[in-house]
């Protein structure tokens, strides 16, 4: 338990002087909700205390008013109010623990930016260079952002488990969520100046793998390619989980691109929360990257995340191979070059004809053959299975279902028709764009680069 007061960034001279208090912190949510805010448990009147509300609560009131309870539903620890069984959240609002449920309550403002720091931000922002304006000069791309007084953010972790191109796409970069900071105060947001709004999504279950033992017994679990429901949640979970870095990209927006953004997440938020409507998961075709893309997209910014299954093998393949195979390419190419070159006009032409066909049914049938154990592993990890929901809609899209990958029977025979929606494909776009900044090794939120 000291490890963890201390990684966690907490005074230890409480946890020298009230181990009780400290105990209860240390196995609560409360221990990971306070370390990523400014404030810390300090002593008042001779004992332990924290702010709950905006006001100083002491240990002797805390442990009679709350305890820590464990939702099966979520999957997560709680603080619950005793009296009322209403759940709090601590936030970076001055507020500290309040009446907040992660999943079920929408519109919160978690943090605030004094006018100094979000001036840092905005100033960061304006270096986002949207396509349709890479075109025009710096001073009228400034102009056009001093317009867009508003701050979106997307958010993405990182950890250092490798180096090879399959750690960089698939294992290193981790879930991804969005925030909007608010550069005015603004009634339709019901936000103020410095209000800090985040969401993120996730699975409603764990993902586990067949024949692997899961230690998070409590927590429903479902197979990686099941279709299943996924929950909102502000703040993000992953706020409170260690990284080697966070990746943060921020972009000037309007207030019609803000409303946008925040109807979107607002509307189908709510409508899961209030009328039941539940939103599908699926690790490959709507998941927590699909959110960001389709929240971004609400806004009018177009984010590439979505690669298919050949584009992730040749991605995925050793640097020194791929050159390899581009340099025999590039010979043959050239010895059919100089071969073809022997041959008149016409039948060259004619020969060149006949190897375009020839490659093009090659190419379908390996595609084809290729599919097949590509399907069988889907199969093994539930992707006929699963019950699925809505989808996410922007701009008017018709209604659609998330529905298990493989009821599509198309996807058995083509390689190709198997796409997914990846963190590392986002992370690769943030770290090309010149507003990102990272955060090595976070304790707090992941705001502003001073």
């Amino acid at each position: 338990m000291q490890a963890r007061w201390q990684a966690c960034d907490m005074p230890m001279a409480l946890y020298e002087k009230y181990p009780e208090f400290c105990k209860f912190v240390a196995n609560s949510p409360l221990i990971h909700q306070i370390k990523v805010t400014r404030d810390r448990p300090f002593e008042w009147e001779g004992e332990p205390a924290i702010l709950v509300e905006g006001c100083t609560t002491k240990w002797c009131d805390l442990k009679e008013r709350f305890e820590s309870v464990y939702s099966k539903r979520f999957g997560e620890k709680f603080i619950v109010e005793r009296a009322t069984g209403e759940v709090y959240t601590y936030l970076d609002d001055g507020k500290g623990l309040q009446k907040h449920h992660p999943f079920l309550s929408a519109n919160k403002v978690i943090s605030k930016l004094s006018p100094e720091k979000f001036e840092t931000l905005h100033n960061c922002a304006q270096k986002f260079i949207r396509p349709e304006e890479a075109f025009l000069e710096e001073e009228e791309r400034r102009k056009r952002n001093e317009q867009r007084p508003h701050v979106l953010q997307i958010v993405s972790s990182s950890i250092d488990a490798g180096s090879s191109n399959v750690h960089k796409l698939l294992i290193n970069p981790r879930h991804p969520y969005v925030r909007l900071v608010a550069g005015a105060d603004d009634k339709l947001l019901n936000m103020q100046k410095g209000d800090v709004y985040e969401v993120g999504y996730r699975a409603k279950d764990k993902i586990v793998f067949p024949f692997l033992k899961s230690k998070d017994v409590g927590r429903p679990q479902f197979f990686p390619f099941f279709a299943t429901q996924g929950v909102f949640c502000s703040p993000d979970q992953a706020e409170y989980v260690p990284c080697d870095a966070k990746v943060v990209t921020s972009l000037c927006v309007s207030l019609d691109e803000a409303h946008h953004f925040y109807k979107f997440t607002e509307r189908h938020h709510r409508e899961t929360v209030n009328l039941g409507n539940v939103i599908g998961f699926h690790i490959g075709s709507q998941n927590c990257t699909t959110f960001v893309k389709k929240a971004l997209e609400a806004a009018g910014v177009v984010l590439p995340t979505e690669m298919s299954l050949t584009q992730i093998i040749k991605k995925c393949i050793p640097d020194v191979f791929s050159e390899t195979v581009k340099k025999i390419r590039r010979m043959a190419k050239a010895c059919f070059a100089y071969v073809g070159a022997a041959f008149p006009g016409q039948l060259r032409r004619g020969v060149q004809a006949l190897v375009r066909v020839v490659k093009s049914v090659v190419k379908k049938l390996f595609d084809a053959l290729a599919a097949l154990p590509i399907t069988l592993l889907h199969l093994l990890l539930g992707d006929a299975n699963g019950e699925g929901g809505k989808a996410f809609v922007v701009n008017g899209e018709s209604a659609q279902e998330i529905k298990p990958g493989l009821n599509n029977w198309k996807k058995w025979f083509s390689l190709s028709n198997y796409r997914f929606h990846l963190p590392g494909a986002l992370q690769e776009w943030q770290m090309r764009q010149p507003s990102t900044a990272v955060f090595d090794h976070p304790l707090r939120l992941a705001l502003v680069k001073e």
